[in-house]
């Protein structure tokens, strides 16, 4: 059982589930964010025990809820579409754009029949995120990558000119 991608109530009914889930179910944690159905949790549990952990939170509602787990590596743990990377030294996070590796290399195409305004959202809310995920610091390989992909997706050139520190003379990869 889940719930369908799209409906208007599945997203609240998600966060209604999994708030009580978390109320219910005290486990151990450090921090712990949520969007929606997904979690990131700092913990000073070792790998088998948040093995273990998660296995003990499938048992429970093992028909509706299911959990899984990734564990940082080299100290970076992607969520959603932020990768964190660990200064454990220092004891602060770093966050920049992620994309998984099997993303596709390209958004909205411009050319589609879509409304125009939805075109143009995406071209302009786009920075805007990813300067959110860098905390307002300009990192140039997510601006560059950002670029490649609205190209790729057949949008003017003009549309990347319009972007802050965006690079000249790109080409469709």
């Amino acid at each position: 059982m889940g719930l369908p991608m799209g409906n208007s109530l599945s997203a609240l009914l998600a966060d209604l589930v999994m708030n009580d889930f978390i109320v219910k179910n005290k486990f151990p944690y450090n921090m712990l964010k949520r969007y929606v159905d997904d979690i990131v949790q700092i913990s000073e549990l070792g790998k088998d025990q948040i093995n273990a952990l998660v296995a003990y939170l499938n048992k429970i509602d093992k028909n509706n809820i299911q959990f899984t787990s990734e564990f940082e590596n080299e100290s970076k743990l992607p969520f959603l579409d932020v990768l964190i990377k660990v200064d454990k030294e220092n004891h602060k996070f770093k966050t920049t754009w992620y994309r998984k590796p099997t993303a596709a290399k390209s958004l909205l195409d411009f050319r589609s029949d879509h409304n125009e305004t939805i075109k143009q959202n995406i071209a302009s809310n786009m920075p805007n995120k990813i300067m959110i995920i860098n905390k307002n610091e300009t990192n140039k390989s997510d601006i560059t990558a950002l670029c490649q992909l609205l190209l790729n997706s057949s949008y003017p050139n003009s549309t990347t000119k319009t972007i802050p520190s965006s690079p000249d003379n790109m080409e469709v990869l």
